[in-house]
């Protein structure tokens, strides 16, 4: 969350991008990261992206946003996480929160400002090599 509390916002980035020895997961490099809040509406990654637009199509949008992003090595585990955390969001209409400036330190992400529903955080990234 923003530190208003106004607007959701959030950043995609590679793993190796993340210094996740804080609180929350911190982006070293934010020219390597997409980010978005939903301050600018419809706009994402230089497009427009509404509740019709595919997965698909979004996910060619970060590709080409972050070519160097695609990886040749799966994680199922994170694969495994993230679609957990997406039906528990789509179940509850609510999106994630994985960190606000005023957080609580209780574990995982909260689904849904206020809410006390907890996600799990997600699996350490799997060594690359």
């Amino acid at each position: 969350m923003s530190a208003s509390g106004m607007y959701w916002r959030v950043a995609i980035t590679p793993a190796d991008n993340l210094d996740d020895t804080a609180r929350y997961p911190n982006v070293r490099d934010w020219d390597r990261a997409i980010t978005y809040t939903t301050g600018a509406g419809a706009e994402f990654a230089g497009a427009r992206v509404t509740a019709t637009t595919s997965p698909d199509e979004v996910a060619d949008l970060i590709l080409a946003a972050m070519p160097r992003a695609q990886t040749t090595h799966p994680d199922p585990e994170y694969a495994r996480w993230y679609d957990e955390l997406m039906r528990i969001v789509e179940r509850h209409h609510a999106l994630p929160i994985a960190y606000a400036d005023y957080y609580d330190s209780d574990p995982g992400w909260e689904i849904g400002w206020g809410s006390g529903r907890r996600h799990t955080h997600p699996p350490a990234a799997p060594p690359q090599g």
